[in-house]
């Protein structure tokens, strides 16, 4: 993937980062506070048509860069072509442009991970929209945040060193699914009870009904029965293995 007209509207200062990958119906713009105050840069590689939508999110954007591919495809191509881009943050939020905060916001995500030093974690997720895997739903227990040893890729957040490591080995030809079993298990290895899932800020992840147009713009990318082969075959080229999804410890607000 090649990134082209990159637009930067402001000096990267900030202490962490959202990327995101925005086609024409996003979220995004809800994420970000009306006066603009907050700790974090956000990076859209925008993959849509609608020149209006574009624009709108370039608004928002700290850079906005328009390349053709999923959110990790992209990101390992930004990387690559501008090494240092991300080295100043401490964290990386890696998130859907679709996604809908219904408790905290990406502050309080990022405040949380730094406070407890988690090198992957996410939020938790609501039950009115999609749930993918029952670990990643928001817990009942009433704890700040749970240890587990997986982490969906909707929208992973990585201490940035971990981040890079991953990208590093990443097969760029993995369109999304299958790429979270691959990022827990190598940053589990060697992270174990540093990855979590974080209670205290929950979002929904939009149903197929629940989105503009009644379905996922990823599958104008590639097909679902396609990005599932993909995964078979690249997990077994780079012998990755699905496994049994666990809780190893819950977290309570001291």
């Amino acid at each position: 993937m090649k990134a082209t007209s990159v637009v930067q509207r402001s000096v990267l200062t900030k202490q962490y980062c959202v990327f995101t990958s925005a086609g024409d119906n996003s979220n995004v713009a809800s994420w970000v506070s009306p006066d603009g105050d907050h700790q974090w840069d956000l990076i859209i590689a925008f993959y849509g048509r609608d020149e209006a939508a574009y624009q709108a999110l370039a608004a928002y954007a700290t850079i906005i860069i328009r390349c053709a591919g999923s959110k990790f495809q992209n990101l390992k191509a930004i990387a690559a072509q501008q090494p240092g881009l991300f080295l100043n943050y401490e964290y990386i939020w890696v998130a859907d442009d679709d996604l809908i905060f219904i408790t905290g916001d990406v502050s309080q995500l990022f405040e949380t991970a730094s406070q407890y030093g988690f090198k992957l974690c996410q939020p938790a997720f609501d039950s009115s929209g999609r749930i993918s895997h029952s670990i990643t739903s928001k817990s009942s227990h009433g704890c700040l945040a749970r240890l587990v040893n997986f982490v969906e890729v909707t929208c992973p957040l990585f201490e940035t060193t971990a981040l890079l490591d991953f990208l590093f080995v990443l097969d760029p030809s993995l369109v999304s699914w299958g790429t979270d079993w691959w990022f827990s298990q190598r940053l589990g290895k060697q992270w174990s009870h540093r990855i979590a899932v974080i209670d205290t800020v929950v979002v929904r992840n939009p149903l197929d009904h629940q989105r503009p147009g009644g379905t996922r713009e990823i599958e104008q990318l590639l097909g679902a029965d396609a990005r599932h082969q993909l995964w078979l075959d690249v997990s077994q080229s780079y012998k990755l293995h699905e496994f049994e999804h666990k809780v190893l410890a819950e977290i309570f607000a001291p």
